[in-house]
């Protein structure tokens, strides 16, 4: 079963939410679809006659207390914004579903599922990344980090990456902290621009640590 919301205050409206946040209200409505604020069923029984939202006021300080992430990173790691879980109707690569909820492991997905959704298919030139941080935010909320250390590559240049743990030293720079999203693009380097010598360096590296990488033959948008 879905964990239920504690509520230890009295509910506050989406306005209160908003200024406690610092967020718009499409971005109020992401967090709350992926699970940020509370379970959905809970959160639909606080609702007024009306149909508005209210929220757990404690639950919201909670987020809105959250440290910043302190950018750019040292590291070339890199940030995908996610969207909540959905079933991917293009089965991507063969995965079956895309986003992401915090609620997720309380639906049936496997570890592996819950990976597969956030973990691709992005587009960006993934090369300068390998060794870094993917790091999954909600409006700018981290939720997921892990250590690319690999890609798949398909035919359109969609990229899903192939991710391990990342360590205590990344887990403790980006778990459980925020950034300001960048609007706009799907992924955010986080990490300082190369020049074009470095770039061309890091280019050539991961040439060599991306020859064990495969092409992914699903259809992708």
């Amino acid at each position: 079963m879905p964990q239920q919301a504690t509520i230890t205050e009295p509910p506050i409206g989406g306005t209160r939410a908003q200024a406690l946040l610092g967020v718009n209200p499409a971005q109020l409505n992401r967090l709350r679809e992926v699970g940020l604020l509370g379970d959905e069923e809970a959160l639909r029984a606080m609702q007024t006659e009306g149909g508005h939202w209210r929220y757990d006021e404690a639950r919201v300080r909670e987020l809105a207390t959250r440290a910043w992430v302190d950018l750019p990173s040292p590291s070339a790691d890199l940030a995908v914004h996610l969207a909540p879980l959905t079933p991917d109707p293009l089965h991507r690569g063969g995965r079956r579903y895309q986003g992401w909820h915090a609620f997720a492991h309380s639906r049936g997905l496997s570890a592996a599922e819950r990976e597969d959704a956030w973990a691709g298919w992005w587009i960006c030139r993934p090369e300068r990344y390998l060794g870094a941080a993917l790091v999954g935010d909600v409006c700018g909320f981290v939720v997921e980090v892990a250590a690319i250390r690999g890609f798949h590559l398909a035919d359109d240049g969609r990229v899903r990456f192939e991710l391990s743990r990342a360590t205590k030293q990344v887990r403790a720079r980006y778990a459980g902290r925020r950034f300001r999203a960048a609007q706009g693009a799907a992924v955010q380097p986080l990490g300082p621009t190369p020049t074009a010598t470095a770039a061309g360096t890091t280019t050539r590296t991961a040439s060599r640590l991306t020859t064990t990488t495969s092409r992914s033959t699903g259809v992708l948008r």
